[in-house]
């Protein structure tokens, strides 16, 4: 998954692959800090939490993550969905 984002008046672009993120320094950063700070928690509207709690290993966390701290983003390449919660469930 291949994004461009950028938070604070930083931009640039994000790599990740196989449980691996690259790119623009300051936006990597901030974003395994949200990863880690919510490690084994629920993130997203959603409530999303994979199973083992690893969310850098999870492609559906790095999305959700990404979409919390970037203030713009843009997702290219193979973009996870994220799951449907089931009508009248509220997360």
């Amino acid at each position: 998954m291949l994004v461009h984002g950028n938070k604070k008046g930083v931009s640039g672009w994000i790599n990740y692959f196989d449980g691996e993120l690259i790119g623009e320094k300051m936006l990597v950063q901030c974003i395994l800090e949200e990863l880690e700070a919510n490690r084994g928690r629920s993130v997203g509207d959603i409530m999303y939490c994979p199973l083992d709690g690893d969310h850098l290993a999870d492609p559906v966390s790095v999305r959700l993550i990404i979409e919390e701290v970037l203030d713009e983003f843009i997702f290219f390449g193979k973009v996870p969905e994220i799951p449907k919660l089931p009508r009248g469930f509220k997360g």
